[in-house]
């Protein structure tokens, strides 16, 4: 039991340490170019670009369409209303990040079990456009307090380690509130992939690709 302890205040120190040494706007990512005007892709982009770039705008302040949201969320409550949670399945595009946030919106368990099991389907064969739909799902299930997804969530972060994107997902791992538990026992695979998160996470902040000290706030 004094290994996960000893392990826990090792990588908060650190993250103190970087919080501290590198203070940073409150965001996970902090992309490194102005991407304004990504969200409106060219007519050539092929859809996994199409879908990076809208990401990546995204995740540096952008919006979603007021619009699309509104109707995309009216839609999921009627099915849901209605019992149809299984009639539900997300379409990958540029429209999948409006509909995570919606079914995120309408809150209730039937539509946090939609998006629990998106979380388990493979939905591209792109790696970085699939890491962006993980991401939107877990940042969803993470404000809905879904804590049982954290295994979940931690192979999602594993599957993608080289890319960006599961250094973020790793953070947000690392967010969950029952994430602690998952150090218990290292010898577990689940705990095995929670170091691993935690690693990536640590060094996500100290090349400045994650903002320390939201960590810190956690």
């Amino acid at each position: 039991m004094l290994l996960p302890s000893v392990f826990i205040l090792v990588a908060s120190s650190g993250l103190f340490w970087l919080a501290f040494r590198r203070p940073r706007p409150r965001r996970w990512w902090l992309p490194r170019k102005s991407l304004t005007n990504a969200l409106v892709p060219s007519a050539s982009l092929a859809v996994g670009e199409a879908v990076d770039r809208q990401h990546r705008h995204l995740h540096a302040g952008g919006l979603i369409g007021e619009a699309a949201f509104t109707e995309s969320r009216s839609r999921f409550q009627e099915l849901l209303t209605a019992g149809r949670c299984e009639d539900i399945e997300l379409a990958p595009g540029l429209e999948f990040a409006v509909q995570v946030k919606a079914l995120t919106e309408v809150g209730t368990a039937d539509a946090a079990a939609v998006l629990e099991r998106e979380l388990k389907r493979e939905i591209t064969a792109d790696p970085i456009e699939q890491a962006w739909y993980w991401l939107d799902l877990v940042i969803g299930l993470r404000s809905l307090n879904r804590t049982a997804v954290l295994p979940d969530v931690l192979r999602c972060a594993d599957a993608v380690a080289g890319l960006l994107q599961g250094t973020v997902l790793a953070a947000e791992a690392v967010a969950f509130p029952n994430f602690p538990a998952a150090l218990h026992d290292l010898t577990s695979p689940t705990g095995r992939l929670a170091v691993r998160a935690v690693a990536r996470a640590t060094r996500g902040c100290r090349e400045g690709t994650i903002d320390a000290a939201a960590m810190v706030r956690i």
